[in-house]
């Protein structure tokens, strides 16, 4: 009977067999887990519900939940999976769930027999705002004082680069100097 396309577990699972070892603890010295041990039933089993002690919480979740036609029965509240306090998203029964809701969101997760490899972030990194004239203009009057004897061409140029990958991208502007 084959077990696995891994040939290791597949070799190491037929050894067992002709040892005398029974057909479900081959299996398990084979793929080297305890059966049910990544399960639903394991995950779940023993998890605090989400809210701890407090109540208020709970019962605002329930609410939510009940007011957006979701059916807490056998499920479990993942704080991490909602998106405001009482989400009714964040309930769920299985890993299968958790994996969907982090797809949805973007997020990395891992547990138990399962792994999610999602962004860190569910919106994506947003556009840099060009640096604002002004904020240019200053650092680069800050470097004229500083620097007397330097082309003010180079230092406007120099002072863009130190600047743009701390506050943004690059603005056109025109330095005014006053005299």
């Amino acid at each position: 009977m084959t077990i696995s396309e891994n040939p290791i577990v597949q070799a190491h699972y037929e050894r067992c067999l002709s040892e005398g070892t029974s057909e479900s603890l081959a299996r398990m010295f084979a793929f080297g887990q305890a059966p049910n041990a990544f399960s639903d039933t394991a995950f779940f089993n023993n998890r605090d519900d989400g809210f701890g002690k407090d109540n208020f919480a709970r019962q605002n979740a329930l609410t939510e939940a009940k007011t957006a036609g979701v059916s807490v029965s056998g499920a479990t509240y993942m704080p991490g999976l909602a998106t405001y306090p009482g989400d009714p998203r964040a309930w769920v029964r299985s890993k299968g769930e958790i994996a969907k809701r982090c797809n949805e969101m973007g997020l990395h997760a891992e547990g138990p027999g399962f792994r999610v490899d999602g962004q860190m972030y569910a919106r994506p990194k947003p556009e840099a705002v060009p640096v604002a004239p002004d904020i240019v203009a200053d650092a680069v009057e800050r470097r004229l004082l500083s620097e007397p004897g330097m082309p003010t061409k180079d230092i406007v140029e120099e002072t863009r680069e130190m600047i743009t990958p701390k506050y943004g991208k690059p603005a056109p502007f025109k330095l005014v100097r006053s005299e």
